[in-house]
């Protein structure tokens, strides 16, 4: 680590699915906080982290209750490409119908008290009705995700950040070039778009089903051929934006001045998912040209852990909302580490508006 600090790792399962929604980490957290001391941890310092739904998860934390959760349950936060995809209230048409269908492929219909006919039936069985009903759905949408219960999610996470209603006191958020794409070479948009724009509509309609036509319009106005190559990468970018970028801006925005925002163009590591190399398996990456960014990317997740700040190269400043700037992590042609300090897009950021 580059300070003296050690740290405590503790891991949780973060998926926010049919077996268990975003509440799920808080008794582990409250578990956490009682007993951290016992293993030579600070309960006053606990950072959270977290990649993809990890990282949703996280991000529904952070507005949880308000923003006023009690007693604060962490200090920090790093998310790494959250995931937030639409979200509905809880009674609306959308997550009702999916309740419904999973209800049904349960085969729990008949029963008069239906929830409590899904708790007996097998985790097993349960998880494979679920992903029935979740591979019916259009691409990228994983059905089963957070909703708003007026209560734990009090509104619409945009609107909570942007009313400044958090908990916590720091973050780092970061996201990747192009995060309609996968690691594996997967895609959470249909690749089959091209430049067709009522294919890029359909896609547009049905993943954002309560949008009027003008709303469509309207983003399709934004991303467009002419901005990103070809409506196939806008589409891409609609996604990675819609879905994870955004996001990040919008977190980093509620904690301006505290917050650091990231952004990750290196093309090997640019789609979704990519940048766990970097995180978490660097090792493998020793003796490769890529040694060295992924040292100094894992040295400043642990210089956010332990002292909530990045090192120089990657932060000389924090993330300020009046001219919001961003740390671009890229390398040269021969693969040297190329950190800049540069403003956040303005297109970006007006898509994100």
């Amino acid at each position: 680590m580059p300070t003296s600090r050690s740290a405590v790792c503790v891991a949780m399962g973060p998926r926010q699915h049919r077996q268990g929604m975003s509440r799920h980490p808080i008794p582990a957290l409250q578990v956490l906080i009682l007993c951290l001391q016992q293993f030579g941890g600070d309960p006053s310092h606990v950072t959270l982290w977290g990649e993809s739904a990890g990282a949703g998860s996280i991000y529904q934390q952070i507005i949880a209750n308000g923003g006023n959760t009690q007693p604060q349950l962490f200090n920090a936060a790093i998310l790494a490409s959250p995931f937030e995809p639409p979200i509905y209230w809880y009674n609306a048409s959308k997550p009702q119908q999916a309740y419904n269908d999973l209800v049904a492929a349960a085969n729990c219909t008949g029963s008069a008290d239906t929830l409590s006919c899904l708790r007996t039936v097998d985790a097993k069985l349960l998880a494979l009705a679920g992903s029935f009903n979740t591979a019916e759905q259009i691409n990228g949408d994983f059905l089963y995700t957070p909703v708003i219960d007026g209560s734990f999610i009090q509104d619409r996470p945009e609107l909570l950040l942007a009313q400044g209603k958090v908990n916590g006191e720091r973050v780092w958020a970061t996201h990747n070039y192009n995060e309609g794409l996968i690691v594996n070479g997967g895609s959470f948009t249909p690749q089959d778009i091209g430049n067709n724009a009522t294919l890029q509509r359909n896609y547009i309609s049905g993943f954002y089903p309560r949008l009027d036509n003008a709303s469509v319009d309207s983003i399709q106005a934004a991303y467009t051929a002419d901005t990103f190559g070809s409506l196939q990468l806008a589409t891409d970018f609609l996604y990675a934006e819609g879905v994870f970028g955004c996001e990040a801006l919008w977190v980093s925005e509620a904690f301006s001045d505290n917050s650091y925002l990231g952004w990750l163009v290196i093309p090997k590591y640019s789609a979704h998912a990519s940048d766990l190399t970097l995180s978490f398996t660097a090792n493998t990456l020793a003796g490769t040209p890529y040694a060295p960014i992924a040292a100094q990317w894992t040295q400043n997740i642990n210089s956010f852990i332990s002292s909530y700040t990045l090192e120089q190269d990657y932060a000389p400043m924090t993330f300020t909302s009046g001219s919001p700037q961003q740390v671009v992590v890229n390398v040269t042609e021969s693969l040297a580490p190329d950190i800049s300090y540069d403003a956040v897009p303005a297109d970006f950021v007006a898509r994100c508006k």
